[in-house]
């Protein structure tokens, strides 16, 4: 747990100082949407690890179906948060964050019926 915040820590000030050398006018704003994309990438990364030990384990075509839902969760976040309730960039960010959940989810549960390491 300490590791995920230290490295969640670190890539939140690293993210805060590259904007501010790249975009100095929009960092004021983008500060506020960096905590969301550094847990969806984290919660990304953690899902694509686990989806390499997947690949062990299921056949291709669960892979497959992996992504569907992730891209039918994606896009229905999208469609419902950012165009329907007109949250814009906050839509964005939540949309991702529930593709990166979703994901998450889907290979944790397709991991504990193929295997039993997840106990």
């Amino acid at each position: 747990l300490c590791g995920i915040i230290f490295i969640f820590l670190f890539f939140w000030g690293f993210s805060i100082i590259a904007c501010t050398f790249l975009y100095p006018k929009y960092v004021s704003a983008a500060k506020l949407y960096i905590p969301f994309i550094i847990v969806s990438i984290m919660l990304e990364t953690i899902a694509g690890i686990m989806n390499v030990v997947l690949l062990r384990y299921a056949k291709t075509k669960i892979q497959t179906i992996i992504s569907a839902i992730k891209l039918v969760v994606y896009l229905i976040s999208v469609i419902v948060l950012s165009i329907i309730f007109k949250f814009g960039l906050w839509g964005f960010c939540f949309a991702v964050l529930l593709a990166s959940i979703a994901h998450i989810i889907a290979v944790t549960y397709i991991l504990k019926k193929n295997i039993n390491l997840i106990d």
